[in-house]
């Protein structure tokens, strides 16, 4: 079922024009649909930058704070 999940939204993700924001905790999975993230510590945003997995480093160390 997760799969077919991420399916659905990279489909939607790699489609011209569309916008997808997606809240998600598995970050591997997150980063790969992303062109930009986006990490939220109470409300406020502690870090942005471009997808792909390079960033995974980045992200968690975010989240650290």
């Amino acid at each position: 079922m997760v799969a077919e999940i991420e399916q659905t939204i990279m489909g939607l993700a790699s489609r011209s024009g569309m916008h997808v924001l997606l809240v998600e905790q598995h970050i591997g999975f997150a980063l790969q649909a992303a062109d930009t993230y986006f990490v939220l510590v109470a409300g406020r945003v502690s870090s942005t930058g471009g997808g792909g997995a390079g960033a995974e480093e980045q992200v968690r160390s975010a989240m650290l704070i």
